[in-house]
């Protein structure tokens, strides 16, 4: 009996040692803080019940995920945009340092491929990425400034040279040419054919200039207020063909069609070309249809004492007009039977130009021959001939009464003028 009760009393002490053992175990690691393992995905807190966006990863070839492994839809690889503006990269002239350069814009398409990024996958959420559209196709839109607020270079303090009457000047780029501008067309034109005449004019003098040639213009004493205030709109802008600045000739009045700088001066130039211009008789501008007359022996004198030709009989047979070249303007003709005359040992072929300006001084006594583009009749009561003209000046480039025609009956500005008579040609 004895032997069983000590048997049941060291049991008893055996478990109540256990559970006291267990108590301080349990009571040690709470305070610790240890919690049970769990499965953890990537290691993302979220503040919803929604599943978060998971990144599989294939360890094959050690190859890292990309935006393609993120479900339900990969982005494409090559996606096309359609630019409605862009600005081309183009050379400036050494005439026109600290450049600042502003195209028109142009529709240009573009492929851009986009390279997949590498992604470290790391316990921490990563950032949310937005996926684009599924379309391939999208339109970009850029703003382009106003063209008028920039300059392709700073022209202050600069200098101009210029012949006025013979004698050379060199002054403020400004003031001389408001001052051509002053004494080209006056103060009665259209804005918009003023501000295009004051570009041609800054342009011209500044091609001139950087060839070494000082052009004889009529310059006037002063220019008025709308005359200045109209350069200082457009002052320091050019007319560019391919980065270059152009020859920008320019004459009183076309007859039609524009003369070619080939047929005039004998050189083709690419955008001195001849252009139809029917505005000029449909508008009435002031040059279309003059007439002249010279008396037969006035024209005999002119004409022996620059060629030597001595015209003789019937002064009805005196001319005759072989060709016209840029459709409206006399080509090669005949005086006194002959098509060239001689000149400081030179053989001077006769062209309608020639004979206007060589042969005719481009006028008599104040009777101005004024065109290239001419017909002509002799009146034998009289012995006098009665020249007509289209036109007035060399033609070539633009007409100065046909800015004013077209800013006044068409609506263009001074840009669309000027690239008008100058052919693929930038104002900027």
């Amino acid at each position: 009996m004895k032997s069983s009760l000590l048997k049941v009393s060291f049991a008893l002490a055996i478990i109540s040692l256990y559970t006291f053992l267990f108590g301080i175990v349990n009571t040690i690691g709470e305070q610790a803080g240890y919690e049970p393992a769990v499965s953890v995905s990537q290691g993302y807190e979220t503040t919803n019940s929604a599943e978060p966006p998971r990144t599989t990863i294939d360890v094959t070839n050690r190859r890292q995920p990309n935006f393609a492994d993120y479900d339900p839809a990969p982005f494409p690889e090559v996606t096309t945009f359609v630019l409605e503006t862009y600005i081309p990269i183009t050379t400036i002239p050494t005439t026109s340092a600290n450049a600042v350069t502003t195209i028109p814009a142009t529709t240009r398409p573009f492929t851009l491929t986009t390279t997949s990024p590498t992604i470290t996958t790391t316990t921490a959420r990563p950032s949310t990425t937005t996926r684009p559209a599924t379309t391939t196709t999208r339109p970009v839109t850029t703003t382009r400034p106003p063209a008028t607020t920039t300059r392709v270079h700073n022209p202050s303090n600069e200098t101009l040279r210029v012949r006025v009457r013979g004698n050379e000047i060199e002054g403020d780029a400004f003031d001389i040419v408001a001052r051509t501008v002053q004494g080209e067309i006056g103060s009665r034109f259209h804005a918009e054919a003023v501000k295009a005449q004051a570009v041609a004019v800054y342009t011209f003098i500044r091609y001139q200039n950087a060839n070494g040639v000082v052009p004889n213009l009529p310059v006037a004493a002063t220019a008025t207020d709308r005359i200045r205030d109209l350069t200082r709109e457009v002052f320091g802008e050019l007319i560019y063909h391919n980065g270059r600045i152009i020859n920008s000739v320019f004459s009183a009045s076309s007859a039609g069609f524009t003369s070619s700088a080939r047929n005039v001066w004998g050189s083709d130039v690419v955008y001195l070309q001849s252009i139809r211009t029917d505005f000029d008789i449909e508008h009435n501008d002031p040059n279309i249809d003059r007439t002249v007359t010279y008396t037969a022996a006035e024209i005999r004198d002119a004409v022996s004492r620059q060629t030597g030709i001595q015209l003789t009989g019937n002064p009805a047979n005196w001319f005759r007009i072989i060709n016209h070249v840029d459709t409206v303007y006399v080509g090669q003709m005949t005086v006194g039977g002959q098509t060239t005359f001689m000149n400081n040992n030179r053989e001077i072929a006769i062209t309608g130009r020639v004979f206007r300006e060589r042969i005719m001084g481009f006028g008599i006594d104040g009777r101005l021959f004024r065109s290239a583009s001419f017909t002509f009749e002799y009146d034998a009561p009289s012995d006098s001939f009665t020249f007509t003209f289209r036109g007035y000046g060399h033609g070539v480039g633009m007409s100065q009464n046909g800015a004013n025609i077209l800013a006044t009956h068409r609506g263009l500005n001074y840009r669309q003028i000027l690239q008008h008579y100058y052919i693929g040609v930038e104002v900027r």
